[in-house]
C-alpha cells in the first residue's frame, strides 16, 4: 500500500446505537456522532494531556500486516496535534518497532506485549527507531505451563523473555513469531520468570481450544484467546490497562483523557480503562458490549473514522 493520503471515501461506519438495531450512517454523520459524544463528555478535555491508545494488528493494520493510505493519511494528521499517540499492542517490542516506523512517529510511547512491557522511542535522522525498556513485570511460567500440557500435551509453548524475543518448545508457523531465539526442553522454558507464554495448537479450532483453555482451569494470570488456537498468558493484573496506566502517570496524564480503539479480547480492559473505548466493527461481543462507540472493520477504515472524529472535534465542531 503506498504511504500517500488519499481522500476520504464514502463508506459505512456503525456506530454502537446502529449494531444493536439501528441504522448505518454515512461518514459525515458518524464523524460528527462520534465528535459530539466526545463533545459531551464534561470532564474529556482538550486543554489537557490527551492520550490515544492504539490497538495494532485488526486495527490499524489488516491481516496481512498492510495498512490503507486513509489510515496513514489520519495518523499523519494526528501527529500534528498536541496529543499523546500511544501503540498499545500484544506484540513483542521487535514485532512493534516495525509499526513505529510504518506510521512516521517520531517520539513517544509504547506499551507492548499485553501491557507487560512499556518502552519509550525516538526515530532519529536516519529513520532508526532507537527504544528504552522502562516497565517490565515477570511471571513464573512453569505452573502455567504444566496445566496446559495437562490437558493440551500437544500445544506448542513459547515464553517471551522481555524485550528479548522468545523461546519455543518447537518452531511456530512462519510468520506467527518472527522473534523466536531459540527452541528449548520445556524444562528449559519453565525455568526463568518470564513475560509471556503463549499457547498454540496447529489443529484445534477456536471452540475446541477454547473450550480445552477452560478446562484447564488457569489460576493466578491473566489470559486472552486469540482469532485462530492461540493464547496469550500474562502476569496476574497485567493488561495493556496497567500498561497505558504507567505511561499516563508519567506523562501526568489519566485514563479520563484517554481514547482507545481496539478489537480483539486482550483489549477489553483497555476500553473499560479509557474514557472513550471504541471497537472495531468486528470485535468479538465481549468487547462491543464494553465500548461506548463502535465502528466499522479494519478492511472499511473503520479506525481513520474515529481518529478523524477526534481530530474533528479538537478542531471545532464547525469544521
Amino acid at each position: 500500500m503506498s504511504k500517500k493520503g488519499a481522500p476520504i471515501s464514502s463508506v459505512p461506519f456503525i456506530s454502537s446505537d446502529s449494531l444493536r438495531g439501528g441504522g448505518v450512517p454515512d461518514e459525515v454523520t458518524f464523524r460528527k456522532e462520534v465528535a459530539a459524544q466526545l463533545a459531551a463528555l464534561p470532564d474529556f478535555d482538550h486543554s489537557k494531556r490527551q492520550l490515544i491508545a492504539l490497538d495494532v494488528d485488526g486495527t490499524l493494520l489488516d491481516g496481512y500486516g498492510q495498512a490503507t493510505d486513509r489510515m496513514y493519511a489520519s495518523m499523519a494528521k494526528l501527529s500534528e496535534l498536541e496529543v499523546d499517540v500511544v501503540v498499545s499492542t500484544g506484540r513483542s517490542v521487535y514485532a512493534t518497532l516495525p509499526v513505529i516506523s510504518l506510521f512516521g512517529l517520531r517520539s513517544g510511547w509504547m506499551v507492548c506485549s499485553n501491557g507487560a512491557v512499556v518502552c519509550t522511542f525516538e526515530t532519529d535522522a536516519d529513520g532508526n527507531v532507537n527504544y528504552q525498556v522502562c516497565y517490565v513485570k515477570t511471571f513464573d511460567p512453569a505452573p502455567v505451563i504444566d496445566t496446559i500440557l495437562r490437558v493440551i500435551p500437544d500445544a506448542l509453548i513459547a515464553v517471551e523473555d522481555g524485550d528479548d524475543g522468545f523461546r519455543v518448545s518447537a518452531e511456530f508457523p512462519q510468520g506467527e513469531l518472527a522473534e523466536t531465539r531459540s527452541v528449548q526442553p520445556i524444562d528449559q522454558l519453565r525455568a526463568t520468570p518470564v513475560t509471556r507464554v503463549v499457547v498454540r495448537h496447529l489443529e484445534m479450532s477456536v471452540p475446541q481450544f477454547s473450550a480445552a483453555v477452560e478446562k484447564a482451569g488457569l489460576h493466578a494470570v491473566e489470559y486472552a484467546v486469540g482469532w485462530t488456537a492461540w493464547m496469550d498468558v500474562a502476569p496476574l493484573g497485567v493488561t495493556k490497562a496497567t500498561g497505558l496506566d504507567y505511561v499516563c502517570q508519567q506523562l501526568g496524564s489519566s485514563a479520563q483523557q484517554a481514547l482507545a480503539l481496539g478489537d480483539g479480547s486482550n483489549d477489553l480492559e483497555m476500553l473499560e480503562w479509557a474514557r472513550h473505548g471504541v471497537a472495531m466493527g468486528h470485535s468479538p461481543a465481549s468487547l462491543l458490549e464494553v465500548a461506548q462507540t463502535s465502528t466499522q472493520g479494519v478492511e472499511s477504515d473503520g479506525a481513520p473514522a474515529v481518529l478523524d472524529a477526534f481530530i474533528l472535534w479538537r478542531e471545532g465542531m464547525d469544521k
